[in-house]
C-alpha cells in the first residue's frame, strides 16, 4: 500500500487528485494540506511514501517545504506539480535541485486533471517502492571504447536525469572532442528552459535541438520535449531531424541511439542514466550490433533505476558506472 500525502492550496486540485488516486486500490491518501507549513507538520506526523507538492502556496510554498520535508523525512518521496508555463518549468527544475523526486505537468482546467490518473499512479508506485531486478557487479574499469573517429555520445534519462545530465554535463570538460545528444522524457517547452539552465552551469555549450541543424562538437544537443528526433547524415554532416515516428516514450531513446548507431557505427557510444520503464534498451542493442560502446549508471545510484536494469539485461553494456565515474570517462575520451 502507497501512503501517499495530497498538498495543495486549491480545494479543486485537492479534490480532483483524493478521487484520482483513491480509486486504486493499492493508494491510501493519508490526508491533504493547504500550505507548506500544514504539509512539513503532517510528514513530521505521518511520514508518507509520496507527497504531491504544488508550489505556490500561502504561508510557505513548495520550494521552502522541499528542503524541510527532505530533512524530516528523507525517505519520503515528492512529485511536484508543475504549470506548462516557462517560469513553471524554471521553478520545477529549482524544485528537483532542492530535493524533488520528480515532477508532472498541471493542466489549467478542472476535467483535464483526470487525464494525469494513469500517470500519476505510475510514478507514485514507482517512487515509492521498487526492489532491484539484476544483480550489480562491476565491470573492467580498463575496458576502452574501439573508437578511429570522433565519438557520438547518445545519452537517455526519465525519472531523475535531470539531476543526473546537469552533474554529468557540467562536469565535461570545454574542449571535449565529441558529439552529444540527450534525450530526457520531458514535455514541450521544459526542454529549452533545461537546456538554458545547463548552458549557464557547464563549460560546454548546452542548447535545444533544432531539426535540420548540422550537430558540431563541444555542444550538448537537448532533444525538444515532445518530438522524436533522430541522426543523420546530409552532404556528409551528422545533422538532427525530428520525425513523426511512435513511441511509448518522448523523445524516445530508442530512436535516437538507433540512429546514432546506424550513423556512426563503432564510434557510437550510448549511456543510459536514471528513469522508468526500458527507453534505451532497444538502442543499446543497435549500437553494440555495430560495434559501438555502452555505458549503464549503476542503479543503485539512480531515483529510479529500471531504465539502466533493463539496459543491463540486454547483455550489451560494457561499463557499469557512477555518475562522477561518467563524466571521468567522458573527459577520458
Amino acid at each position: 500500500m502507497k501512503r501517499v500525502l495530497i498538498v495543495d492550496d486549491s480545494s479543486t486540485v485537492k479534490a480532483a487528485l483524493k478521487k484520482i488516486l483513491g480509486e486504486d486500490k493499492d493508494i491510501k491518501i493519508l490526508g491533504t494540506a493547504s500550505n507548506g507549513l500544514e504539509a512539513v507538520e503532517l510528514v513530521e506526523k505521518l511520514k508518507p511514501d509520496v507527497i504531491t507538492l504544488d508550489i505556490e502556496m500561502p504561508v510557505m510554498n513548495g520550494l521552502e517545504a522541499i528542503e524541510k520535508i527532505k530533512k524530516i523525512s528523507p525517505s519520503t518521496k515528492i512529485i511536484i506539480l508543475s504549470s506548462l508555463t516557462e517560469e513553471g518549468a524554471d521553478i520545477t527544475f529549482e524544485a528537483l535541485k532542492k530535493g524533488a523526486d520528480d515532477f508532472i505537468t498541471k493542466p489549467s482546467s478542472f476535467m483535464d486533471l483526470f487525464r494525469l490518473k494513469e500517470e500519476l499512479i505510475n510514478k507514485i508506485k514507482s517512487l515509492s517502492h521498487y526492489e532491484m531486478e539484476v544483480d550489480i557487479h562491476p565491470l573492467k574499469e580498463d575496458i576502452k571504447p574501439d573508437i578511429d573517429d570522433t565519438p557520438f555520445i547518445g545519452i537517455a534519462a526519465s525519472t531523475g536525469g535531470p539531476q543526473i545530465v546537469t552533474e554529468i554535463l557540467s562536469g565535461i570538460n570545454k574542449n571535449i572532442k565529441a558529439y552529444i545528444t540527450v534525450a530526457v522524457h520531458m514535455p514541450e517547452g521544459f526542454t529549452k528552459t533545461f537546456a538554458k539552465r545547463l548552458n549557464q552551469s557547464s563549460k560546454i555549450t548546452v542548447k535545444e535541438a533544432e531539426s535540420g541543424e548540422p550537430i558540431e562538437e563541444s555542444v550538448a544537443y537537448i532533444i525538444k520535449g515532445g518530438k522524436n528526433m533522430i541522426v543523420e547524415k546530409f552532404n556528409d554532416t551528422n545533422i538532427l531531424k525530428a520525425v513523426n515516428k511512435k513511441s511509448r516514450f518522448i523523445p524516445s531513446a530508442d530512436l535516437l541511439l538507433s540512429s546514432i548507431a546506424e550513423v556512426t557505427k563503432k564510434n557510437s557510444i550510448g549511456i543510459i542514466l536514471s528513469g522508468m520503464g526500458n527507453d534505451g534498451s532497444i538502442g543499446v542493442k543497435e549500437i553494440k550490433k555495430h560495434g559501438g560502446f555502452n555505458i549503464a549508471q549503476n542503479p543503485e545510484s539512480c531515483v529510479l533505476p529500471s531504465m539502466p536494469e533493463n539496459a543491463i539485461k540486454t547483455g550489451s553494456i560494457d561499463l557499469i558506472l557512477e555518475p562522477k565515474q561518467i563524466i571521468d570517462f567522458l573527459n577520458n575520451l
